[in-house]
């Protein structure tokens, strides 16, 4: 659907002509929310990243559109040795690699990494720069939908979904406690729906997977 399509489907139920900007916000932040919840095969996309320029540094960024971490890490040389590395929480990291920044550190290709800060921690320090780290993720949206956004997500085949969370959002901002709640009461009905479609029936069905090279 057209963002003026799906803003005049939701107008249809809120019939509030005043709050154009404020629709188009909580369809934008609807389709975040389910996008968080979820990770949907049509948002995945596989990186291959090479950002650490300087020897002795252990961090990458995010890309800006990342949700989900998807799968694996790998650490590749590009001669043909690649490993999984093995995912550790912030204290873990902290533990095995307690100063990673001294100029002495032990360098040598990462066997781990953490998620932290919206950067990836490798450990240990990696000896080369060229190394490639490779993962896949879900995307978040990025985009603002506005009346002239060609294709809203989710339009096609979760309208109803966007439109209760929609007005749900809407009617919270008004303080209308009391049909905010009625129209949450529908999103999660819409949101179950999705996970029973998305997840349980689609499980092990072959992913479209887009390539990102950061």
């Amino acid at each position: 659907m057209l963002g003026l399509d799906l803003h005049n489907y939701i107008l249809s139920t809120f019939r509030r002509t005043d709050k154009t900007t404020q629709i188009y916000e909580a369809i934008t932040d609807t389709i975040m929310d389910i996008k968080l919840q979820f990770e949907f095969d049509s948002f995945k996309v596989e990186a291959y990243s090479t950002s650490i320029s300087v020897l002795g540094d252990y961090k990458i960024d995010v890309p800006s559109d990342f949700g989900h971490l998807v799968g694996a890490m790998r650490c590749n040389d590009g001669n043909g040795n690649s490993r999984i590395l093995l995912k550790l929480s912030k204290e873990q990291f902290d533990e095995l690699y307690p100063d990673p920044n001294a100029v002495n550190v032990s360098k040598a290709m990462p066997t781990h990494y953490c998620l932290f800060g919206e950067q990836f921690l490798f450990g240990n320090v990696p000896d080369r720069i060229d190394y490639s780290y490779e993962f896949s993720y879900t995307t978040e949206a990025s985009d603002v939908i506005t009346a002239s956004t060609a294709n809203v997500p989710f339009s096609d085949r979760y309208r109803e979904c966007l439109k209760f969370g929609a007005l749900m959002r809407l009617y919270a901002g008004l303080d209308d406690d009391e049909k905010a709640a009625k129209w949450k009461n529908f999103y999660d009905n819409e949101i179950a729906k999705i996970a029973a479609n998305e997840i349980q029936n689609n499980s092990g069905n072959a992913s479209f997977i887009r390539y990102n090279d950061l």
